[in-house]
């Protein structure tokens, strides 16, 4: 029975581990659940298998499991097409990818009536027939699924499907009746097969995945080529489309895009920022806002931000000439002075583009307020000229800390800004003298500026659940200025036990759901949460998607990877401009890393999934449970036996001898239980392991009934320590 169930259990995890990765490709937040009764269907397969297997009559087994299959199919065809009517979608559209709705309906019905002849198959090509390439092809059918639908596996999958397939292999050849070889499945076999173990999965992390285009991207490159599309087929949700669509999954290669030279330890790099929100998606809004600029081709289209050192001067000029504010007109000259004073406030930041990057890639940080592409530069204190790369552009910005500092500080109070702008309006017309310091030129941009970002970013045309405003509502009860609500809102995903999953598929994509439901998802998940809370109590607020630079080079420079794009949320301060705030729970950084971007093969063991991680510490725990846990309770039990030899040593002794006896008929493969005790004593003694004091205690208590003293079971039990240790095997 003991070796059966091992026979059973290697063909078992490699049929879970095959079926589990069909299960996450149709449904991974289902994984968990689905796969469990998976494995109790396999389980119960298998026994029943082979209870019909054992049969005695062979024409009658093959009718009843051919009746099986008849109605396990009927009912599985039947199934398939009520679910069809009911639902709208055909089984094909769904098995193919081809419908992105999770139909759990068809997730189950396919795990019955598939499951049952994969299993039954895997049953037959491993304990009936073995077959090495049978086994191996049911082995790469979940493979072959996935690039059907053109969907990349798990590497966990990988790894697990190819490791069962080998131990399959080996322990079936070696135990087959044809090969002429029997091995017992003892520790060094139990030991082998771990090793083994993590040898695959190590390689499985360590080898990089090629630069490989698929056949979609190949077709993009020459559709841009052509110049009817412009398709970034590198470009996860960064597209130039007039929509945004939340995205789920790794669809990006680690390539880097372009590198930037800055004074700063991460950048909020936006490169395009959408108007409104329906249907589930964002878009740019050119069909509903006139003159919108929301698409930017050249880098000069994207510094629509205003200079924060021109509204300070304005605020500082409102301060002084008001009484009670000498709190706030202390920050904003000190914000002044450092800002006239300090490089590290006004900062310049050098773009470089990679070769074969396409020109509207272009990223600028969100306090961005001039631009230029002909500029030399000075990377890292050498001269530079890059007048001959139009796609290089040097940039000058406020840092991000900066502007959410300044806001923080100052304070203001909703549509205070505008109240003092329209007192600086009409002192400058009171002052019509190009040199005052009130000047028309200074207030007609810095009044468009709020003009445009409360029109286009008010959330007027948002589609959402009236929930949404509610627990926004909530979150920012009893905050006065807009920077304190928008500060409350971002940290709230984090205070409320939100994940971020790259990996994670929903089985509802509305934002609702992810708000109130599941609380797992990526960057477009947080920062289309936000915007549309923050528009929701009123403030000014919009999604924006770009990357964010976070990894330097030995040189400092950020390098910013197709795989770091991300998205976030500006929010309008008055008196400041868009302040950038992350939504998104600390640490995503980490997962954004792809293999690409580790330093040679160990940076990318070490940048390799927990679940990769997972897998080696099991398995060395699985050696050590293998290679201990005897010792421990052999240990375990000579302690028990020699407490009980204080209060009965004729007793005491006696199991020593039992123990003795079952423990070497394991090591000999012989049956000793029929030896006597003079014969068993004999036998130690051919080792050069007496084992007489032991023996005749047990025979004179079990057959006379003659006491053993505690000065012979001391005798008799250094005798079993001493013949536990036996090794050779008897000819």
């Amino acid at each position: 029975m003991k070796q059966k169930l091992l026979d059973f259990l290697l063909p078992i995890l490699l049929g879970i581990s095959a079926m589990s990765s069909l299960v996450y490709c149709y449904s991974a937040a289902n994984v968990v659940p689905v796969t469990a009764g998976v494995l109790v269907y396999e389980v119960l397969l298998f026994g029943l298998l082979h209870l019909l297997y054992n049969l005695k009559f062979k024409k009658l087994r093959g009718i009843i499991y051919a009746v099986a299959l008849f109605g396990v199919m009927s009912y599985t065809f039947s199934t398939v097409y009520s679910i069809t009517l009911r639902k709208g979608v055909t089984f094909s559209a769904w098995f193919y990818g081809m419908s992105q709705e999770v139909i759990m309906d068809y997730l189950l019905i396919f795990a019955f009536g598939g499951g049952f002849v994969y299993i039954s198959m895997l049953y037959y090509f491993t304990q009936v027939r073995y077959r090495s390439i049978m086994t191996l092809m049911l082995a790469l059918i979940p493979f072959a699924i996935y690039a059907k639908r053109l969907d990349a596996m798990r590497t966990e999958y990988i790894a697990a499907i190819i490791l069962c397939y080998i131990a399959v292999m080996v322990h079936n050849r070696q135990t087959s009746a044809d090969s002429g070889v029997t091995v017992i499945a003892d520790k060094a076999y139990v030991i082998s097969i771990c090793v083994f173990a993590i040898a695959v999965t190590a390689l499985t992390v360590v080898i990089p995945k090629p630069q490989v285009q698929s056949l979609q991207e190949r077709d993009a490159d020459y559709l841009n080529g052509l110049g009817f599309l412009k398709i970034q087929a590198t470009d996860t949700f960064l597209g130039d489309s007039d929509v945004s669509e939340r995205i789920h999954g790794e669809a990006a290669t680690g390539i880097i895009l372009f590198k930037a030279y800055a004074n700063d330890t991460t950048a909020y790099l936006r490169r395009q920022s959408y108007a409104y929100f329906e249907d589930n998606k964002w878009y740019y809004g050119v069909d509903k806002y006139p003159h919108v600029e929301y698409i930017w081709e050249e880098p000069a289209y994207m510094a629509n931000g205003m200079s924060l050192e021109n509204k300070l001067r304005i605020l500082s000029l409102y301060y002084s000439e008001h009484e009670g504010y000498e709190k706030e007109l202390a920050i904003v000259n000190k914000t002044l002075s450092d800002i006239q004073n300090t490089d590290n406030m006004q900062r310049r930041m050098f773009v470089s583009m990679e070769e074969n990057v396409s020109f509207s890639m272009f990223s600028v940080p969100s306090g961005t307020y001039s631009l230029d592409n002909y500029t030399n530069f000075t990377v890292n204190g050498e001269f530079t000229n890059r007048n001959e790369k139009e796609d290089d552009y040097i940039l000058f910005y406020f840092s991000d800390e900066l502007l959410r500092n300044t806001a923080e500080s100052l304070s203001l109070e909703p549509d205070e800004w505008s109240h003092i702008l329209d007192w600086y309006y009409l002192k400058a017309q009171e002052y019509d003298d190009p040199a005052s310091e009130y000047s028309m030129n200074l207030y007609a941009p810095l009044q468009q500026e709020e003009e445009y970002a409360k029109l286009h970013h008010n959330g007027e045309y948002d589609e959402y659940d009236e929930s949404i405003r509610e627990l926004a509502l909530e979150i920012t009860q009893g905050l006065t200025t807009d920077y304190e609500k928008a500060s409350a809102l971002a940290e709230y995903f984090t205070k409320a036990g939100f994940t971020y999953d790259l990996y994670y598929i929903p089985d509802d994509e509305s934002i609702e759901y992810f708000i109130f439901e599941s609380k797992t998802g990526i960057c477009t998940d947080f920062a289309t949460a936000m915007t549309l809370m923050a528009r929701s109590v009123g403030l000014t607020a919009r999604y924006c998607e770009g990357y964010l630079a976070f990894e330097k080079d030995e040189s400092g420079a950020f390098v910013i990877r197709d795989s770091y794009a991300h998205a976030y949320t500006e929010v309008y301060i008055g008196g400041v401009g868009w302040v950038a705030f992350e939504p998104t729970v600390p640490g995503f950084e980490q997962m954004l890393y792809s293999e690409e971007s580790a330093n040679g093969v160990v940076g990318a063991v070490i940048k390799s999934t927990g679940a990769i991680v997972g897998i080696c510490v099991a398995i060395v725990a699985g050696i050590l449970i293998v290679i201990f846990i005897k010792p421990i309770g052999e240990g375990i039990y000579r302690i028990y036996v020699r407490s009980v030899s204080k209060k009965n040593p004729s007793n005491a002794a006696a199991k020593l001898y039992r123990r003795l006896v079952k423990r070497l008929s394991k090591r000999l493969r012989k049956d000793l239980t029929a030896y006597t005790a003079n014969e068993f004593s004999m036998l130690t003694d051919s080792f050069g392991v007496p084992s007489d004091t032991l023996c005749k205690a047990f025979e004179a208590y079990f057959y006379g009934g003659v006491e053993t003293t505690k000065e012979q079971f001391s005798k008799a039990y250094e005798q079993y320590c001493s013949a536990y240790k036996i090794k050779q095997t008897a000819e």
